[in-house]
């Protein structure tokens, strides 16, 4: 490289006490370590950027996974509510179921009761109404037989 540079631009025999050749090599090996160094920098930066998307996006991931674990709790407790809400009526439904079979019971009893007592009371209105039928016979008797002493009154009055 060095021979070929023009007459005017090649440099001397010695460079600060040192041939210029090893220093030009060593110039285009830090010229080319640092084109490397900066292609290695632009490569890993695009990588990191990547990384960085990858990440944000794994970010939002666990938040939309968050955001929806909490909305699952939250149904959850409420799916709970709702059941002992729902376990709550149930009991105070059997207990009402229990009272009303109670009073049916209780009202059963009274209708026999009182269809006893209705029994009870027909068959003594049909007494009464024989021992009245037989008082109204009695009565028919006796004022067949007060007409006939009438009669016979009169007749003995009469002769």
């Amino acid at each position: 490289m060095v021979t070929s540079l023009p007459e005017h631009w090649k440099p001397g025999p010695d460079f600060y006490g040192v041939s210029c050749e090893p220093v030009l090599v060593t110039a285009g090996a830090g010229v080319i370590g640092f084109l490397f160094w900066r292609s290695i920098l632009s490569v890993k930066s695009k990588s990191y950027l990547k990384m960085v998307d990858r990440m944000k996006k794994l970010e939002q991931e666990k938040k939309e996974i968050l955001q929806k674990v909490a909305e699952l709790q939250q149904q959850g407790e409420e799916l709970k509510e709702k059941q002992k809400l729902s376990e709550k009526s149930a009991t105070l439904s059997v207990e009402k179921i229990q009272e009303l079979e109670n009073i049916v019971q209780e009202m059963e009893r009274q209708n026999e009761r009182l269809d006893e007592e209705n029994n009870l009371h027909a068959i003594s209105f049909d007494k009464e109404r024989a021992n009245t039928a037989k008082h109204e016979d009695m009565m028919s008797e006796m004022d067949k037989t007060i007409e006939k002493l009438k009669r016979s009154k009169k007749k003995t009055q009469d002769t």
